[in-house]
C-alpha cells in the first residue's frame, strides 16, 4: 500500500505517493528528475559510501528528511519500514546485496547488512549496524560518519568525536561497542552526493550547500563472523558540550552511558538481525523507550494497560501496604484510589512509572479500606486494576496494674487487693484478668477493675493484669513483684535466766530467777532485797527465737555498762559507766531458729536501767517479748556408769599457730591424769594436749567455764564449744556459759604451746559455786569396757596335762553336757585354764561364783578366791574380793571334768551389779 508523503526540494513542495520499499534516491532521480542525486562511485571515495567491508562499499542507504528546528539538528528517519510515536522514531533496513565493486553480481556478494535507527526525541539518535558475512574469513569492517565542519575534537576517554563549529548546532558521534574498535578522523575523503537532502549515514547541518570537503569519522574493526557497530548521535545546541561522561559495557550487546548531569542511558540491541533497540533513562524523566522485533515498539500513543493482581495487606493499626503487577510499558506513573465502606472513591496518591507498591499510612485502626489502581501517560488514564480490601488492625487496649505497689510486702496468710485501670482507643474493654505468673486469679468486667486475692501463702509473686477489648485485642500490664512473708513465728518462751550478783565482778550469784523480758528501770532501787542498790551486776542467758527470716537490729538501753552476745558473737560492748544510753547492732536471723543470747550488765551508782529490744523490716522496735526468749535448756548429762576420777589425755608434738584437729593426728603417747596437767609433756615447746572425760555438775543451773592459757585453748561440753581461747598469746582468760543438768557431762579441752611460756588452767562458777578451778573430784574418766575375753588353754587330761589347744573365750559360760569341749578331745577327763585381766567398773566388794561340774579354782590378782578341786555334780563355789574401779587385776581360773557332764561358768555381783556372767567387756586376754 502506497503512502502519501510531502517533499520540499530547493523550496518547492512535492506531494507524492510512494511504495513502502521505494528509496528516496530513486524518487529524487526518477520522479523529480533530480539527476544530481548520485548513486555513488562504488569505491568509497565520494563520501556517499559510509559502511565498507574490506574497503568496499556496502550498497543500500537509509535517507532522512530535515526538520526545521534552527537550534537542534534533528532529522526524521524514512525507510521502507518505519514507525513514529510521540516519543521516538524508529527505522530499519535489511540489505542482502552484499559488498564488492560494481562488476560483482549482487547475488554472489557474501555478506548482508542490517541497519536500525532509533530517534529518541529530542535528544539522541541510536544507529545499530549489523554486518553478517557469508564466510568465516577475517574482514575489515568500517563505518564512516561525514561531518561538514572541519572543527572537531576527539575525546580519548569516550572515543567521541564532536563538531565544534562556533555559533552553529553541532553533533557528537559516540561509539558504544568499542571493544576492538579503532576511531580516527580524516579530512577530504570525498563530497556528499546531495545538497539539501542529508543522508543519515553521514551528518550535515541544515544550511550546508555546495561542494565541501568534510571531516570523516572512521570506526574500524577487524574480525571474523558477525560484527556490530552501535553509535550514539547527539545533536547539540550551539555552544553545548558533549554531555557523555563515560561509556561502560554491561554485556555483549548492552552498554550504560553516563551523562555529565547525572543521568544514565542503558541501551540494549537485540542481537538478531530483525531485533529492536531498548533505551532506558534513569535520573531524569525516567523514560523508557523500547523498539523491538519487526519494528514493533511499545507506543506511548495509547493509554497504558490496567495493572493486575492488586493486593492490600494491613500490617498495623494505621498502615496498609499495596502491591500490584505492572502490565504496561508506557505509563508515566500510577494513581491510587481509596474508599471507605459506603464512601466514594478518591485519589490518595500517585507514583512514578514502573512502581508496583505503595504504603498507605496514617489510617484509622480497625477500619475497612478498599483500593484500586490505574496507570496513566500522556494519552490518558488506563483501566483500573481489580479492587482489593483490607481492614487495619485493631489497636490494643492500655492497662496498668495500680495495686499493689511494686515491691510491696505482706504477711501470710495474706489478703491482697489487686486493682487496675484500662482503656481502649477504638472500642471498649470487655474484661480485665489478673494473673500471678501463669496462674489466672480471676477477672472483673466493670470499671474500676479489682480483685480480692485471699489466703495467699508465703512466697514471691509476679502479678500482671491483662485487658481484652471488644474486638479481641489484648494488652498486659507491667509486672508488679510482691513478697508474702511467712507468718511470724510466735514462740512459747519463758524468758531468760537472770543471775544477780551483789558485786560487779560476777563472783557469786545471790539470786537466780527467770525474767520474762529484760525491761528494767530500777532507778535508784535494786532488783531484789538481797541485792544492794548500787554496785551490782546481772547476767541474762538463754536463747532468742527469731520471728522472721530478716536482718534484725538488736538494741540495749543501759545505765551503766552492758555487753551482749548472740551465738557467741559480741554485738554490743559498752562496758563503761554512763547515763541511760542506747547501743545497737544488726544480725541476720532465720524465722523459728533459736540463737544463744547472753547479756551482762553492771550498775555502779545512780540510776539503774537494763533493757533488751529489737526491730526488723516486719517488726517495730519493741522489747524482745517473752514468747521469743527461752532460759537456756539445761543439757542432759551422759552419766556414764563406769567412771573414775581423772581425765584421759593424748599428747602430741608439732608446731602450730592455731589449734589443729587433734583427732586427725596420731598422739605421741596417751594416758590418764587427775586434772588439766601439762606435766606429762616431753618438752616445753611445740606440743599439744587433748584432755577428755566428764565434768560433774552438782546441781541444775547455768555454769560459766573459763580457760586461762598460753598459747591457745578451747573447751567443749559435749559437742558445744563453750570457751574459745585459740591463737598465739600469753596467758589469757576467756569464758563461756552453758546450762547443765546435774550429772556427768562429756568434756574435751584442747591446748597447744608453740614457744615461750606455757600454761593451762580451767575454772568454773555456777549455782552456789564461786569461780574456782574445776575440782579434781568433779572430773571423771571412763573405765575401759572393751575387753576381748580370756585366753583359754584346753588339756585332754583332767590334770591340766596332755595334748593342748588354745583360744580366746569371750566369757566363761559353758555347759558341754556329755560332749567334748573341742574337736579331738574326749567327752570326759579334760581340763581348762583361763588367764587374763579383769577391770571392775566401780569400787567395792565383789562376789565371784563358779558353777561347775567338776573341780574349780579361781585367783584374783594372785589371791586364791575359790578352791574346790574334786569331783561333784553341778554346784557353786563363791569368794569375796574388794576391787577398785578401773584398775586392772589379773585373773586365773582352772577347771577339770571327770566322768559324765561338763559345766564351767563364772558369775559376779558387785556395787550396783546384779548377779551375771562376768561380761566380756570387763575381761582382757592380755
Amino acid at each position: 500500500m502506497k503512502k502519501a508523503i510531502e517533499l520540499i526540494v530547493n523550496g518547492q513542495k512535492h506531494e507524492l505517493l510512494v511504495a513502502p520499499n521505494e528509496l528516496l534516491l530513486n524518487v529524487l532521480r526518477d520522479r523529480l528528475g533530480l539527476t544530481g542525486a548520485k548513486y555513488g562511485c562504488g569505491i568509497g571515495e565520494c563520501g556517499a559510501c559510509t559502511v565498507l567491508v574490506d574497503g568496499k562499499s556496502q550498497r543500500g542507504t537509509v535517507k532522512t528528511a530535515s526538520l526545521t528546528d534552527p537550534d537542534i539538528v534533528s532529522q526524521k528517519p524514512i525507510d521502507a519500514r518505519w514507525q513514529s510515536t510521540a516519543s521516538f522514531d524508529f527505522a530499519a533496513g535489511l540489505y542482502e546485496r552484499g559488498y564488492g565493486d560494481w562488476s560483482t553480481d549482487y547475488n554472489n556478494r557474501p555478506a548482508k547488512h542490517h541497519r536500525r535507527v532509533l530517534f529518541v526525541r529530542p535528544d539522541v539518535y541510536l544507529v545499530a549496524d549489523t554486518l553478517i558475512p557469508n564466510d568465516d574469513k577475517t574482514h575489515s569492517y568500517e563505518a564512516r560518519w561525514h561531518l561538514v565542519p572541519t572543527a572537531t575534537t576527539l575525546d580519548a576517554t569516550t572515543k567521541s568525536v564532536t563538531t565544534t563549529e562556533a555559533g552553529q548546532p553541532n553533533l557528537a558521534v559516540v561509539p558504544l561497542l568499542t571493544k576492538g574498535l579503532e576511531v580516527s578522523k580524516a579530512s577530504g575523503v570525498g563530497d556528499p552526493l546531495t545538497s539539501d537532502w542529508h543522508t543519515l549515514l553521514g551528518w550535515y547541518p541544515v544550511k550546508w550547500k555546495g561542494n565541501y570537503k568534510s571531516t570523516t569519522v572512521r570506526h574500524l574493526r577487524n574480525g571474523t563472523g558477525t560484527q556490530r557497530f552501535l553509535t550514539l548521535l547527539l545533536p547539540l545546541r550551539a555552544g553545548m558540550a558533549n554531555p557523555v561522561k563515560s561509556v561502560s559495557a554491561t554485556g555483549a550487546n548492552s552498554v550504560t552511558v553516563t551523562l555529565t548531569d547525572g543521568r544514565t542511558w542503558t541501551i540494549t540491541v537485540n542481537p538478531d538481525a530483525a531485533g529492536g533497540i531498548a533505551f532506558v533513562e534513569t535520573g531524569g524523566a525516567g523514560r523508557k523507550v523500547t523498539a523491538g522485533g519487526d519494528v514493533t515498539p511499545t507506543s506511548a500513543d495509547v493509554a497504558p494497560a490496567a495493572p493486575t493482581n492488586l493486593v492490600a495487606t494491613a500490617i498495623s493499626p494505621s498502615q496498609i501496604n499495596l502491591t500490584w503487577t505492572d502490565k504496561s510499558g508506557n505509563e508515566l506513573g500510577f494513581k491510587i484510589e481509596r474508599k471507605n465502606a459506603g464512601g466514594a472513591w478518591a485519589q490518595i496518591a500517585a507514583t512514578g512509572a514502573n512502581v508496583t507498591s505503595y504504603s498507605d499510612k496514617g489510617l484509622n485502626s480497625n477500619t475497612l479500606y478498599t483500593y484500586r489502581v490505574h496507570a496513566h501517560n500522556a494519552v490518558g488514564n488506563g483501566a483500573f486494576s481489580n479492587e482489593a480490601s483490607a481492614t487495619t488492625a485493631n489497636k490494643p487496649p492500655t492497662i496498668q496494674l495500680t495495686g499493689p505497689a511494686n515491691g510491696a510486702s505482706f504477711m501470710a496468710p495474706a489478703e491482697i487487693t489487686l486493682t487496675a485501670t484500662a482503656s481502649d482507643p477504638d472500642g471498649s474493654i470487655l474484661k480485665v484478668e489478673f494473673f500471678s505468673g501463669a496462674t489466672r486469679l480471676g477477672e472483673d468486667t466493670t470499671s474500676p477493675y479489682a480483685l480480692s486475692w485471699v489466703n495467699v501463702a508465703a512466697g514471691s509473686y509476679s502479678l500482671v493484669a491483662k485487658a481484652t477489648d471488644s474486638n479481641g485485642a489484648t494488652a498486659t500490664s507491667a509486672v508488679v513483684s510482691i513478697a508474702v512473708k511467712p507468718p511470724a513465728v510466735v514462740g512459747n518462751g519463758n524468758g531468760l535466766l537472770g543471775e544477780y550478783f551483789d558485786d560487779m565482778i560476777f563472783a557469786m550469784p545471790k539470786l537466780c530467777r527467770t525474767d520474762a523480758t529484760v525491761d528494767f528501770a530500777w532507778g535508784t532501787g535494786s532488783p531484789a532485797s538481797v541485792i544492794a542498790a548500787d554496785t551490782f551486776s546481772v547476767q541474762w542467758s538463754g536463747q532468742l527465737q527469731a520471728q522472721y527470716s530478716e536482718t534484725y537490729t538488736i538494741f540495749t538501753q543501759s545505765d551503766d555498762g552492758v555487753r551482749l552476745w548472740i551465738d557467741g558473737n559480741l554485738l554490743v560492748d559498752n562496758w563503761t559507766d554512763h547515763s541511760p544510753t542506747e547501743n545497737s547492732a544488726t544480725v541476720a536471723m532465720v524465722a523459728g531458729q533459736k540463737y544463744d543470747v547472753r547479756m551482762i550488765y553492771y550498775e555502779n551508782g545512780g540510776g539503774a536501767v537494763a533493757r533488751l529490744l529489737w526491730s526488723s523490716p516486719s517488726t517495730p522496735k519493741q522489747v524482745v517479748p517473752q514468747s521469743q526468749l527461752y532460759s537456756s535448756p539445761l543439757r542432759t548429762p551422759e552419766n556414764p556408769s563406769d567412771t573414775v576420777n581423772g581425765l584421759d589425755y593424748a599428747y602430741y608434738q608439732g608446731t602450730w599457730d592455731r589449734l589443729p584437729d587433734f583427732a586427725a593426728l596420731t598422739p605421741i603417747k596417751t594416758g590418764t591424769v587427775s586434772d588439766f596437767n601439762l606435766g606429762v609433756r616431753a618438752r616445753d615447746d611445740s606440743f599439744g594436749f587433748r584432755f577428755t572425760g566428764f565434768v560433774e555438775a552438782p546441781s541444775d543451773g547455768s555454769y560459766t567455764f573459763h580457760t586461762n592459757s598460753d598459747d591457745g585453748s578451747r573447751l567443749y561440753i559435749g559437742s558445744t564449744l563453750v570457751v574459745d581461747n585459740d591463737g598465739l598469746h600469753t596467758m589469757r582468760e576467756r569464758s563461756g556459759t552453758i546450762g547443765l543438768k546435774a550429772g556427768k557431762h562429756a568434756l574435751t579441752a584442747v591446748f597447744f604451746e608453740k614457744t615461750g611460756g606455757e600454761g593451762l588452767s580451767v575454772s568454773w562458777s555456777g549455782p552456789g559455786i564461786a569461780k574456782q578451778l574445776v575440782p579434781v573430784k568433779r572430773l571423771f574418766r571412763p573405765i575401759p569396757a572393751n575387753g576381748d575375753g580370756l585366753l583359754a588353754t584346753y588339756f585332754d587330761l583332767a590334770d591340766l596335762t596332755g595334748k593342748t589347744a588354745t583360744r580366746i573365750d569371750k566369757t566363761i559360760d559353758f555347759d558341754w553336757g556329755k560332749t567334748a569341749p573341742l574337736p579331738g578331745f574326749g567327752a570326759d577327763t579334760y581340763s581348762v585354764r583361763w588367764t587374763g585381766y579383769l577391770v571392775p567398773p566401780v569400787t567395792g566388794s565383789y562376789t565371784f561364783t563358779a558353777r561347775t561340774d567338776d573341780g574349780v579354782r579361781l585367783w584374783i590378782d594372785g589371791t586364791l578366791a575359790i578352791d574346790y578341786w574334786k569331783l561333784r555334780p553341778v554346784a557353786e563355789s563363791s569368794g569375796v574380793v574388794t576391787l577398785n574401779a578401773g584398775q586392772r587385776y589379773s585373773i586365773r581360773m582352772e577347771y577339770y571334768n571327770g566322768p559324765s557332764y561338763g559345766v564351767a561358768q563364772l558369775y559376779w555381783t558387785g556395787p550396783g551389779i546384779a548377779r551375771q556372767i562376768v561380761p566380756q567387756k570387763r575381761l582382757y586376754s592380755k
